[in-house]
């Protein structure tokens, strides 16, 4: 079997037209096909996979059945059609890609041209596995431009190709469902940009899940993902590598405005899980992407509480059917309870309340997604329930507005599963091993978990402090910017100095601090340190 492997250079293109002349041409770009989609065989691997308890499929993957070699001189438009015939949306997955400087990889509409996707050589993992996103119809189109003096070197391998078969493109999360730019979001406006998309493949089977970007005692931006573990239950590790976490996914207003789908990661290692089957623990799964999270991407690393208690209001943050994000609100007494019958009491038992937009509830896709209290911390996350827009309006008889939903708990997740030790949650999201059971999010946690660098002379004293800390150094010559800094990652004392600092400690809790120091230009030295309180 050939490979296709692709030169593009898309100079001539834009040189002699842009897209309206490429409009007129494009029947002439090499095409991939997909094997055929067989119907029989996809609704048997979905049965299969929701005997295991995964969500619904909304795709699957096809290999590629018709591969081209096809190199270009550069002298002409360079690019790919991918197709799947009779799929309502297509997301190709890639192999053995490489851009060279400057080089970003597009992926357009095969009608409108427009780019669905834009992924930049620093995105693309070292394996070389990209996994685009949808397109609706049955065809899209792949590019790579940019690269020094018009030119460019980048190649991939279209190795498979997802093909959508049983939603409506346009498809949209149920009508009670309520957006999280309405104004039951906005309190949680930090925490919902933490929320992600979970694009999961598993055993050839596509669904939807949704995950959380969560801090670390560590504070160190670690991209860890927290999520259901039966939405990955049928993952392999090549599947991991597959998966797309989308930040951002959500309209612009409450109820209106366009969601943006480029904003996306791929590929992810399975760091931790409850191993309980989904059934018979708090069904957790921590992934830790293989690159890091762009800037541009604005996130927030949520903040946790694992301490079991009990939440009076607050509000879970999803994408119900894969849909963009949305909230739905609790005002109760969340109670504890079983997953199933005779297994631990490892749940959040919640019911949703009725708003000024709507009465969110949970659907298929909303798996995995955060259960957040007043503070806005993660305290669970969804494995499932019949909550629903209309009474018997999930395929469940008694489901609908009124009924419950059921959330792992984090102080379940932390310690209790019946998981190794180094399979806790616990050793993952508090790797300094501090024995919190509270850590505040952030936006930027890198600058709280700086790593330790020797700055000649640095002192500080006396440490363990009661009343004050004194900090000396040599260098640089500069004005520093000195941050202490609570383990919850909250900033309680700050000062700009020159030639050293005391810092008056007396009224603050005792416990463990961080003390930070930054100059201008981006040097930066750190020291932990124990506070004993007012004798």
């Amino acid at each position: 079997m050939r490979t296709l492997r692709r030169a593009i250079g898309v100079w001539a293109w834009m040189a002699a037209g842009g897209p309206g002349l490429f409009a007129q041409e494009h029947g002439t770009i090499p095409t991939v096909h997909a094997s055929p989609f067989v119907e029989e065989a996809a609704l048997a691997l979905d049965a299969a996979g929701r005997a295991l308890g995964l969500p619904s499929a909304y795709g699957v993957v096809l290999p590629v059945e018709e591969r081209t070699d096809a190199e270009l001189s550069g002298k002409g438009p360079g690019m790919v059609r991918v197709c799947s015939d009779g799929a309502l949306a297509v997301e190709p997955f890639l192999v053995d890609v490489r851009l060279g400087p400057g080089e970003h990889l597009l992926m357009r509409d095969a009608n409108t041209l427009d780019v669905v996707s834009t992924i930049e050589r620093s995105q693309v993992p070292a394996t070389g596995r990209v996994a685009l996103p949808r397109a609706f119809g049955p065809c899209c189109i792949i590019e790579v431009v940019g690269g020094h003096h018009g030119g460019t070197v980048g190649t991939f391998t279209v190795a498979e190709v997802g093909h959508t078969f049983r939603e409506d493109p346009w498809q949209k999360a149920d009508p009670c469902e309520v957006d999280v730019n309405c104004a039951e979001g906005q309190a949680y406006a930090d925490q919902r940009d933490a929320v992600v998309r979970v694009g999961v493949r598993a055993n050839g089977a596509l669904i939807w899940c949704s995950g959380t970007l969560m801090n670390n005692t560590a504070q160190d931006c670690r991209p860890f993902i927290l999520t259901a573990l039966h939405c990955g239950l049928n993952s392999t590790a090549t599947d991991l590598q597959d998966y797309k976490f989308y930040f951002g996914y959500q309209r612009t207003g409450c109820g209106s405005g366009a969601a943006d789908q480029t904003k996306y990661i791929t590929g992810c290692h399975r760091r931790a899980d409850s191993n309980d089957g989904g059934l018979n623990g708090s069904d957790f799964l921590l992934l830790e992407a293989t690159t890091s999270v762009p800037a541009g991407f604005d996130p927030y690393w949520a903040g946790w509480d694992a301490s079991s208690a009990p939440s009076t209001s607050g509000v879970t943050i999803h994408h119900p059917t894969g849909s963009e994000k949305k909230v739905s609100t609790y005002a109760m007494n969340l109670l504890t309870s079983q997953w199933i019958a005779g297994g631990p009491y490892s749940h959040w038992f919640v019911k949703w309340t009725a708003t000024a937009n709507g009465h969110g509830v949970t659907e298929p896709g909303s798996s995995g997604a955060p259960l957040l209290d007043a503070n806005g911390r993660v305290i669970g996350t969804l494995s499932g329930g019949t909550s629903c827009c209309v009474v018997d309006g999930c395929g469940l008889p008694g489901s609908g507005p009124g009924q419950p939903d059921y959330y792992g708990k984090m102080s379940f997740h932390w310690t209790q599963n019946p998981n190794t030790a180094a399979q806790k949650l616990k050793a993952w999201l508090d790797p300094l091993d501090l024995g919190v059971l509270v850590l505040d999010g952030s936006r930027s946690p890198c600058a709280i978990g700086l790593a330790e660098l020797a700055w000649e002379g640095l002192e500080v004293h006396p440490v363990p402090a009661h009343d004050r800390l004194v900090v000396g150094w040599e260098g640089p010559d500069e004005e520093l910017d000195l941050v202490l800094w609570s383990v919850a990652g909250r900033p309680v004392r700050r000062v700009r100095s020159r030639n050293g600092a005391t810092l008056a400690v007396g009224d603050l809790p005792a416990g463990s601090y961080l003390l930070t120091l930054t100059s201008a230009c981006g040097g930066r030295a750190s020291r932990r340190v124990i506070l004993l309180g007012m004798p």
